[in-house]
């Protein structure tokens, strides 16, 4: 399992959705739902995990704000991260 290379989609299904929901329930408008709750807290853990090593590779999708293609060397770490 650890000898490759792994290409990883990771896309947040849903959230424009439940971000809205969210807004709908709290009042906090479903722009700053989706930045500080979902985007943002996605971006901090791919962060922690290049630093680490773990990530040899990324790219974020220009159009999609929720969507990143990650490559790794070893998907047993990533997935335990």
């Amino acid at each position: 399992m650890n000898e490759g290379k792994y290409l990883i989609l990771l896309d947040i299904l849903g959230f424009e959705a439940l971000a809205k929901e969210i807004e709908e329930k709290t009042g906090v408008d479903s722009d700053e739902v989706r930045n500080k709750f979902f985007i943002d807290v996605i971006n901090e853990k791919i962060e922690a995990i290049e630093r680490k090593g773990i990530i040899i590779g990324k790219m974020r999708e220009v159009t999609l704000d929720s969507r990143y293609i990650l490559l790794t060397m070893c998907l047993k770490v990533f997935l335990r991260f």
